[in-house]
C-alpha cells in the first residue's frame, strides 16, 4: 500500500466512493478518511471501526470474506484500481455527523 496515494484519494475524495486496499501482512481491506465513514454506515456489513495513528485519518478493516460478499452483491458498483478496488456510492456524507464519528474513534 502506498500512503501517498492513500491520503491523496481520500483528500480528494467528494464522498461518491469508497476505496479499498488490501492490507499484505493479515489478508484484510481496509479503507480510510470518507471512504471508512461510507463503509461503516452501509447496511448488513461488517467490520472493525477504529482510528489511525499513522495515517492521521479514520479506519474501517473488513474480512476477506466480507469484502467478497459486499463485491458479489455490488459489482456494478466496483472499479479494479491499482492500489485496490474502488466502489461508487450514493449516500453522502453530513460532515456534521462525519466529525462527530471521527471523534468518537479517537
Amino acid at each position: 500500500m502506498n500512503d501517498e496515494q492513500m491520503t491523496i484519494n481520500e483528500v480528494l475524495n467528494d464522498g461518491s466512493k469508497i476505496y479499498f486496499y488490501k492490507e499484505g501482512y493479515t489478508g484484510t481491506w481496509i479503507t480510510y478518511g470518507y471512504s471508512a465513514y461510507l463503509l461503516a454506515h452501509l447496511a448488513d456489513v461488517k467490520c472493525l471501526e477504529s482510528y489511525s495513528v499513522h495515517m492521521q485519518m479514520p479506519c474501517v478493516t473488513l474480512s476477506e470474506t466480507e469484502f467478497k460478499k459486499l463485491l458479489m452483491a455490488n459489482r456494478d458498483s466496483f472499479t479494479a484500481e491499482d492500489s485496490g478496488y474502488l466502489m461508487s456510492v450514493d449516500t453522502p456524507v453530513d460532515e456534521t455527523q462525519y466529525q462527530a464519528w471521527v471523534q468518537g474513534l479517537r
